[in-house]
């Protein structure tokens, strides 16, 4: 680490603690510190715009939001914080493109969708705010703005009421916008950011990175007796190790957690799950061979493979492992098993095992089309170059993968017979993956 890292994680460190216990300037000179270092860090540009949203500092949340989602093009979340921002900055116009992109990227945020109408409600557009709180499944803003849409009750001749108040029936047949609006913010919590700073927070907090925080459950939230002094000591303790859940469209890395982001459905290894957020459901899943799903699970123990749905992320211990996302691009690739930890629901998948006399078998992945997948080794991989002159032997357990027009088999490290050492060699012409540390 040289001087430069450790300043900077010195101030992000810093930043989101502070941000963690609620010292809101504090947290944000830190951070703003840290963005000097490091302006294009993700981590850094979420902290910063949690913080000046917070803050109730709109414009400058929306700004740190914008700078994170050039960073980040393909991520949701930061789209529909900088739309959230946007909103809360009247930035009308500004909400409605941010949160219509973020619902191109991601067609069933909800949460997305109920801002869109909110912003659409705000420009006056109630038939264009009604269809996106339908799809956002708001019955209560739906009948808000049916009753905004309804046609002008006519007047009747009826007698005055006492006392000169006005009928019942007029004071609720036509609400102005803005009250209607206010109201619903204040009924419809869910997709609408609340008027209470604390409340708001949480709805920004909920969006951004999945930050894990337990900071309101400091000791002022209960009586200020004397066993409440180890909660707040336990509430200090946990806040100095807060996790960050690492930012990334599906796979967050960061050097004490690994996320999978689920958007839909996304298949992932158990091994080193240390917690699930969100409503995802995870489903075993099984090994396809020539095209067909068998009844031979995809892993064993707690590395099998599941498949996660819903909307959320799952949160792993990267431990020793070093973890790599590659992408696809119409491309297809073989892959030691044991190395692919998890890939995108539209990638294809097919199982397989390197047929030889000699065991134990090499179990494959062949993974191709589109999408992006990650993988697990011991050590960084490292790219080996094979040409039709030159075959390559590697020892089984440091092949990663490889791609393009390749052979495997497996034979004696001296081609000579039993008792030596087995390595797999790959003729023709393409590119292997080892795993520096040697184990894939």
């Amino acid at each position: 680490m040289d001087g430069l890292d450790s300043e900077f994680l010195n101030h992000l460190q810093q930043g989101s603690t502070l941000l963690a216990r609620g010292e809101l300037d504090a947290a944000h000179a830190a951070l703003e510190c840290a963005a000097e270092l490091r302006p294009d860090d993700p981590q850094v540009l979420g902290l910063l715009g949690q913080t000046c949203y917070r803050q109730a500092r709109f414009d400058e949340a929306a700004a740190a939001y914008a700078r994170l989602v050039a960073v980040t093009p393909r991520e949701v979340a930061p789209r529909v914080n900088l739309g959230l921002a946007s909103l809360k900055a009247k930035a009308w116009r500004d909400a409605v493109r941010h949160l219509r992109a973020a619902v191109e990227l991601a067609p069933g945020h909800q949460r997305a969708m109920g801002y869109l109408g909110l912003a659409h409600l705000e420009l006056g557009e109630v038939e264009e705010a009604r269809g996106w709180f339908a799809r956002a499944g708001s019955e209560l803003m739906v009948a808000r703005c049916d009753a905004l849409l309804a046609p002008d009750v006519p007047e009747r001749a009826e007698p005055p009421p006492p006392n000169g108040a006005p009928p019942a029936e007029e004071a609720e047949a036509a609400p102005d916008l803005a009250s209607a609006f206010q109201q619903a913010r204040a009924e419809a919590p869910a997709e609408a950011p609340a008027e209470a700073p604390d409340a708001a927070a949480a709805a920004a907090d909920a969006d951004a990175d999945f930050e894990v925080s337990i900071e309101d459950a400091g000791p002022e939230l209960a009586p200020a007796r004397a066993p409440q002094a180890d909660c707040a000591a336990v509430a200090r303790f946990a806040a100095e190790r807060l996790v960050t859940v690492p930012a990334g469209e599906p796979f967050g890395l960061s050097a004490e957690a690994v996320a999978v982001h689920v958007r839909g459905e996304v298949l992932a290894r158990a091994d080193g799950l240390a917690a699930v957020l969100g409503e995802v459901t995870l489903t075993p899943e099984v090994k396809r061979f020539r095209g067909k799903l068998t009844d031979r699970s995809f892993g064993e123990g707690g590395r099998r493979v599941f498949r996660a749905r819903g909307d959320g992320a799952i949160l792993f211990r990267p431990g020793a492992r070093t973890f790599t996302a590659l992408e696809l691009a119409g491309e297809g690739g073989y892959f030691h098993e044991e190395a692919v930890f998890a890939f995108e629901a539209q990638v294809l998948f097919e199982n397989g095992r390197l047929q030889s006399r000699y065991e134990p078998a090499l179990h494959l992945v062949h993974l191709r089309g589109e999408g992006r997948f990650l993988l697990a080794t011991d050590g960084a991989p490292a790219g080996v170059e094979v040409t039709p002159r030159a075959p390559l032997r590697v020892a089984p357990s440091a092949l990663v993968g490889w791609i393009g027009s390749l052979t495997p088999r497996v034979l004696p490290l001296g081609g000579e017979g039993d008792g030596e050492p087995l390595v797999i060699e790959l003729s023709g012409e393409g590119r292997v993956l080892l795993a520096a540390g040697g184990r894939a």
